[in-house]
């Protein structure tokens, strides 16, 4: 039995772009390998696939590739933007725009941790399926208890089982 040497997860990956990449040129023309935007969608996919592996336990062949794979994603950088000016104003913006969504979502879960959720409103009546079904109706908190506390679940109204018709009585 000849034993077949197995694939490389990321070997996966990047033949699966290959393919879909092979498919664009075909369809677009061999010019379009040089096009910005396609430069920058294959940039994106190295990225992704960079991203996915990274914190993965690889064997050394992996490591060794996702390490190729971290160049080719630079090369494609420098292609896109081939003026050294344009990429570094063009890093300093990204850098920005991610440090100005880290803050704000930092900021928006320290606001929400600080800022305890309006527990005055109750829920409205559960909605009731049949007209026969009648709400659960058990004793309520008591107001000294803390809500903050204690974590309700949802009220269901409880499901009634149809009766047979020899046992249902005829109300007159």
């Amino acid at each position: 039995m000849e034993q077949q040497e197995q694939k490389s997860r990321i070997e996966r990956d990047m033949d699966a772009w290959k393919r879909i990449e092979d498919k664009l040129i075909n369809r677009y023309g061999s010019k379009i390998a040089n096009d910005r935007h396609f430069l920058k969608a294959k940039r994106q996919i190295y990225k992704h696939i960079h991203r996915k592996y990274k914190n993965k336990r690889l064997n050394q062949y992996e490591k060794a590739e996702l390490r190729v794979l971290r160049g080719q994603h630079r090369q494609l950088l420098r292609q896109a933007y081939p003026n050294p000016v344009v990429r570094l104003i063009r890093n300093i913006l990204v850098f920005a725009g991610n440090t100005i969504k880290l803050t704000g979502d930092i900021g928006w879960k320290a606001a929400r941790w600080l800022v305890p959720p309006d527990r005055t409103q109750s829920p409205g009546p559960p909605v009731l399926k049949n007209a026969q079904q009648k709400p659960q109706t058990g004793p309520r908190p008591s107001a000294t208890r803390s809500q903050g506390v204690v974590r309700k679940m949802p009220r269901r109204p409880r499901v009634q089982m149809p009766m047979p018709q020899s046992r249902q009585r005829i109300r007159r």
